[in-house]
């Protein structure tokens, strides 16, 4: 499959292939991350949105929080009606079944228009109202990616340069377009979308995630809108590590592989998460490096069957947090993940981490399904080219730094 994007971020265009293992490489501050980030808002916003019960519950959400929000400009029936917006709120979504689920939006919904006519002239509150009512998928979708935009890229998705200019973000294969979303000033403005092959996509922006998983539960626990404060790929990737840590394969060579790496393994009990190594003393995960941290969380998510074949798995610059030594260590990992057809898309500032992925991806004959692209910033913003068959113009441009301290020796 190809991404084509343009005029996101600091990049002004990148065509990338996904489906092996996509090496996005460049120095900092060229776009790399939003590459990875723009990928994985596409997919969830995709699948939410197939997901029909998943979308609704979404759109249910959002309404009711937006409606929750806008009393506070309502003098009049602020508490009368902040007390039973609340309490439908507790009632809808603990409810289970979906058919009731959705039978007590309507009437909740029908309630609020009858009781509560002055909470609903927000244009973005009655656009949820009708796609919950008329099931319209094409503008819950455009809803569900304007959530992203929001909580994924802090509303700073268009170009950085030329901030009026379109932002535009193809899914492809052989030449037809599965998802092609344009968007205008931070909102969704058109899209074409049929069926993207893959079911889920997980993003690890660095490790320390696993230092905050405690915070970040006791803080959902009590505030709903903590939620909205963080990035939905952080949220995302704290649920799988806790699913994760119900399980342990069997006959999983991958995990084995982890556990023999770091002489232990990773579980969460209760809301601490521990490092038991084989002797099965334990260690809070505050105390544990930074490279436990970084191979536990690939663990958890095999464990949680999180990583799998129709589910990408994006890690922005793993190298900054493991010793050299474990970054052929993890480089090995990546590949054999790749081996086991799972998609996964690295970022990387490091030489050394590079060329260790080329290395193994040659001897583990994937070579016809690995891409290096690299990235340099221009005046409009960061280009990426195919450097797959040209990798010293890549290591040439790593080298660049080195060859400068040499100079000034």
């Amino acid at each position: 499959m190809k991404v084509t994007l343009k005029n996101i971020g600091l990049v002004e265009s990148a065509e990338i292939n996904i489906g092996g293992l996509t090496v996005i490489a460049g120095h900092n501050s060229v776009g790399k991350s939003y590459i990875g980030k723009a990928i994985y808002s596409g997919v969830k916003a995709m699948n939410m949105n197939l997901n029909s019960d998943i979308s609704l519950d979404w759109a249910s959400r959002k309404l009711f929080q937006g409606l929750l929000d806008s009393i506070n400009n309502i003098d009049r029936t602020k508490k009368f009606a902040h007390f039973i917006l609340q309490r439908q709120y507790h009632l809808l979504f603990n409810e289970q079944d979906p058919i009731t689920f959705r039978l007590h939006i309507l009437s909740s919904i029908k309630d609020i228009e009858q009781n509560f006519p002055q909470l609903i002239k927000n244009d973005s509150i009655q656009e949820l109202i009708s796609s919950i009512k008329n099931r319209d998928t094409t503008s819950t979708f455009k809803g569900l990616f304007d959530f992203f935009i929001k909580s994924v890229f802090k509303e700073q998705y268009n170009s950085v340069s030329n901030p009026t200019s379109l932002g535009e973000l193809t899914f492809s294969t052989n030449a037809t377009k599965v998802l092609a979303i344009e968007v205008k000033e931070n909102k969704t403005s058109s899209l074409i979308n049929t069926n993207i092959l893959y079911k889920d996509i997980t993003l690890i922006e660095t490790p320390i995630i696993l230092s905050l998983v405690s915070y970040i539960r006791d803080s959902l626990a009590f505030s709903e809108k903590q939620s909205r404060l963080l990035p939905a790929y952080i949220l995302d990737l704290v649920r799988k590590l806790v699913e994760g840590s119900y399980d342990t394969p069997t006959n999983n060579p991958l995990y084995d592989s982890i556990i023999k790496t770091i002489n232990g393994q990773l579980t969460i009990d209760g809301n601490q998460v521990l490092y038991k190594d084989k002797s099965n003393n334990s260690y809070n995960i505050n105390n544990v490096a930074s490279g436990i941290k970084s191979f536990g969380i690939i663990q958890l998510l095999l464990a949680g069957e999180h990583i799998r074949p129709n589910s990408i798995l994006v890690i922005d610059e793993p190298e900054v947090h493991l010793h050299p030594e474990w970054q052929l260590e993890y480089a090995k990992l990546l590949i054999e993940l790749v081996k086991h057809n799972i998609p996964v898309i690295v970022t990387s500032h490091s030489p050394y981490f590079v060329e260790a992925l080329k290395v193994y991806s040659d001897k583990a004959k994937i070579d016809d399904k690995t891409y290096f692209y690299l990235g340099e910033m221009g005046e409009k913003g960061s280009t990426f080219k195919d450097v797959t068959q040209n990798l010293e113009a890549l290591f040439d441009k790593f080298a660049a730094p080195m060859l400068k301290l040499i100079v000034d020796k």
